[in-house]
């Protein structure tokens, strides 16, 4: 199997990776005590499915999906500093606004257990739109953080010559970000209080392997440096 075939089949399984982990390490948590706590209720024979529908479960169960979305969506604002359009910010608001109607939803669900005049009608619908928009808008962002750390990782094929020099260039600006801060971070050593704490991470055999890895990394990064440079002059001959 070439390259080409296996970045291919990479890209395919794409949707399938994103499906599982969606499924089983945001779903499940979030909607398992639900269908849980229905089965309790068939097993004791008391269940009804109206009281199912309006189990505040569901708008908890909405909270939960909600803040995991902000979260992917804030992620996904970290891989794209430079990204000038307002999706990934109109997409932060929207799952904010739509948490706290559901917040208030689940307010009044709790309302009308605890006995309050409130239509059920109304809630029972509110609380599944919410709740299956939150299902959709956490896929969404699971779905396009991967995507974009997938598109990071590999390099199409085929791509617009503007996108590919832009893609690199702002490879050298997330360098050159981390380089300044590294020598800010040097810089700062000779003013700031180091403490030491009596145990192995502050021995001399600890601090002289850190200073080997040290060593090793300025060669390699080093070795890349010159790499990239004949590169950048290889291309800048072809053009």
């Amino acid at each position: 199997m070439n390259k080409k075939e296996d970045k291919m089949i990479s890209k395919m399984c794409l949707p399938i990776t994103v499906g599982i982990r969606f499924f089983i390490s945001e779903v499940a948590f979030a909607v398992l005590p639900i269908f849980i706590a229905a089965f309790i209720a068939i097993v004791l024979g008391n269940f009804s499915l109206k009281e199912f529908m309006l189990n505040p479960a569901w708008s908890f169960a909405t909270i939960v999906l909600l803040g995991s979305a902000i979260t992917h969506f804030i992620e996904l604002k970290v891989l794209l500093q430079r990204d000038k359009s307002y999706r990934i910010i109109a997409g932060t608001q929207l799952a904010i606004l739509s948490l706290i109607i559901s917040v208030i939803c689940l307010a009044f669900v709790h309302l009308c257990q605890q006995g309050v005049a409130i239509s059920k009608g109304p809630l029972v619908h509110t609380q599944f739109i919410l709740f299956f928009f939150a299902l959709s808008f956490l896929a969404m962002s699971m779905y396009a953080k991967e995507e974009i750390t997938y598109i990071r990782n590999h390099l199409p094929d085929s791509m617009r010559k503007s996108a590919y020099y832009k893609y690199i260039t702002n490879s050298f600006h997330d360098i050159q970000s981390q380089l300044i801060y590294l020598e800010y971070a040097l810089n700062k050593r000779k003013t700031i209080d180091l403490y030491v704490i009596d145990n192995y991470y502050n021995s001399p055999a600890y601090n002289k392997k850190l200073k080997q890895d040290l060593d090793v990394k300025i060669k390699e990064i080093e070795i890349s440096l010159v790499a990239v440079k004949e590169l950048v002059k290889e291309d800048s001959l072809e053009n």
